[in-house]
């Protein structure tokens, strides 16, 4: 989970933009990619770790170092609101809705019925799920 956590951390921190709301929404769009672009160069690191997670002490040196994916998704989602790209009312879900859209859709080009999709497919999936999720924040 330490690995998947920094690259979305490393790709979150790329992202450049004027607007502090479009900074936000784009540095949540590259987690999503980061997240599904782990799962599919990584399949059996991803799979272990979400076949045999199990939650880290409160005292881990680690836990302390790297916040694990659903809390970096979710401080990306609390930046969101901070720059008025997403209401607080809405926030709440929104941590659900995202991780089950890109985590669903790692699953199924690993795994499920998309796993021959070719190249180009699993480009435009990625992009049709991640302008889903932008859509489904406002």
């Amino acid at each position: 989970m330490t690995q998947l956590s920094l690259l979305m951390i490393e790709r979150m921190e790329r992202v450049e933009a004027r607007s502090a709301a479009r900074r936000a929404r784009l540095r949540l769009e590259s987690i999503g990619r980061a997240y599904i672009d782990f799962a599919l160069s990584e399949p059996g690191w991803f799979r272990t770790a979400f076949t045999s997670a199990r939650p880290r002490p409160a005292n881990s040196r680690t836990a302390e170092a790297v916040p694990n994916p659903y809390d970096v998704l979710g401080a990306a989602l609390d930046d969101l609101v901070r720059a008025g790209g997403l209401t607080p009312r809405r926030r709440a879900a929104a941590q659900y809705t995202a991780w089950s859209a890109v985590h669903g859709l790692s699953s199924l080009l690993l795994d499920g019925p998309l796993r021959e999709l070719p190249e180009a497919d699993v480009a435009r999936a990625v992009d049709a799920v991640l302008a889903g999720i932008n859509h489904s924040l406002g």
